[in-house]
């Protein structure tokens, strides 16, 4: 039965990635049609980097979570223990996309002045974030 539970966890897991993904895809096209709506003068360099970044990790995350979810079986207790190991080295990778994403930001304000250096980095910052929360549901329905 525990299995069931963990084994239910990670279907979870892959398909809260797999809707972050469709969601940051649908924020990416927005963020392109609200950034040309404007015709050549009111393109933001701002929205096209956040855009951008959105789109990149998107996929990627939806790469993952495909490949996650195609992959499920039951589990061990071992087994389930490396699961949480890595997913708390997961959450810790997390924390670090949100630090380059601040490091990112503050360099493209002070050191470049860059609107799209600025998207960018508040869409890399915003992925960790989401990644953050994923992952720390799955880590506390394997912890029970």
């Amino acid at each position: 039965m525990w299995a069931d539970l963990v084994l239910r966890a990670e279907r979870q897991h892959a398909i809260e990635l797999l809707v972050w993904a469709a969601l940051s895809l649908i924020m990416a096209t927005a963020s392109v049609v609200i950034s040309r709506a404007g015709g050549r003068q009111g393109r933001s360099a701002l929205l096209g980097g956040f855009a951008t970044q959105l789109a990149v990790w998107g996929l990627v995350i939806a790469v993952v979570g495909a490949i996650e979810l195609q992959q499920l079986t039951m589990r061990d207790l071992s087994s389930a223990a490396r699961l949480e190991r890595l997913t708390w080295a997961r959450a810790g990778l997390d924390v670090g996309i949100v630090g380059v994403g601040a490091v990112l930001g503050g360099a493209s304000h002070v050191l470049a002045r860059s609107q799209r250096g600025l998207g960018a980095a508040a869409a890399i910052a915003a992925q960790g974030l989401a990644l953050l929360v994923i992952d720390l549901r799955l880590i506390a329905a394997i912890s029970r």
